[in-house]
């Protein structure tokens, strides 16, 4: 099969976007007669005619419109392609947002990679809460965040979708005691939420045991036998074990993981970010379906 030349193709959109074979040369650095030459081969290589020819006016044909589709398409990718490999083309910094739970699953070994496709960008990472990290995107303060679904206003692209579970200490009583005492993170946090209304649901009383702003200290009382939790089945860990509804435990909802973007920012380190975060994220972390 004939490959074409992105040469060719380059002089081609030029043509189109000046009206003219002359000014299409100055932007491409070749003659005139050169260009002429560059749109003979494409035709021959095409088996069409991609212009109509007369004194007057320039114009594409049915078939040059079509082609000028394909060749501003074939330009972008391979831009693209370039640009992926262009260790110094991406500088600046961008801002992305976490919640410290999905930070020790997410972000180390993917941002370590990007860094070394990209030493010239910058990633600087904010840790908070979704409820607090939607509001700084929404207003232009964050680039980028991680969030839980659901959690204020605004959507993002779903990069990871799990189950959350009940869990406690391998060897725990916790789970039969009454009031049941709860491990969970500060107030405006999902897991919490869903802890408290599936509770109050089941007319079971409980009490807050333990305050903990992070994941780990969280399993942490866990696995000490303090008291029971919420976590995302990933979270699970060495020394403790899941509750289930034959216990007394409900099911909980899906916990969905997004990326939001700021609509106010655009940059070619903002766009490069985004699509290797959810490249990666898509290979590392499939995606499960609810069921």
């Amino acid at each position: 099969m004939t490959m074409l030349d992105t040469e060719l193709i380059r002089s081609f959109v030029a043509i189109c976007d000046t009206g003219s074979f002359t000014a299409a040369g100055s932007i491409v650095g070749r003659t005139q007669s050169a260009i002429s030459m560059q749109v003979k081969r494409l035709e021959e290589t095409l088996g069409c005619q991609l212009f109509r020819r007369n004194p007057h006016r320039l114009s594409l044909t049915v078939k040059g419109e079509l082609f000028l589709t394909h060749a501003q398409r074939i330009l972008r990718a391979h831009q693209d392609a370039m640009t992926a490999f262009d260790r110094n083309a991406v500088t600046g910094v961008v801002t992305l947002g976490i919640p410290q739970d999905y930070a020790y699953r997410l972000l180390p070994r993917i941002l370590a990679e990007f860094a070394e496709l990209y030493p010239a960008a910058t990633v600087d990472v904010l840790f908070d809460q979704s409820k607090d990290l939607i509001p700084r995107v929404q207003e232009g303060k964050l680039d980028l965040a991680f969030v839980t679904g659901g959690e204020g206003a605004g959507t993002g692209e779903v990069v990871h979708r799990e189950p959350c579970v009940w869990v406690t200490g391998a060897h725990s009583t916790a789970h039969e005691h009454t009031p049941l005492p709860l491990v969970v993170a500060q107030e405006g946090c999902t897991y919490r939420r869903w802890a408290v209304e599936a509770l109050i649901k089941r007319k079971r009383e409980f009490r807050i045991g333990v305050i903990s702003a992070s994941v780990t200290g969280m399993q942490a009382a866990v696995r000490a036998g303090l008291a029971v939790s919420v976590l995302a089945q990933s979270s699970v860990i060495d020394g403790m074990r899941v509750l289930t509804r034959k216990e007394g435990f409900p099911p909980l909802p899906m916990l969905e993981v997004q990326l939001q973007r700021a609509r106010s920012k655009d940059s070619p380190l903002l766009d490069r970010l985004q699509a290797f975060l959810v490249d990666r994220l898509s290979k590392r972390l499939p995606i499960e379906r609810a069921a």
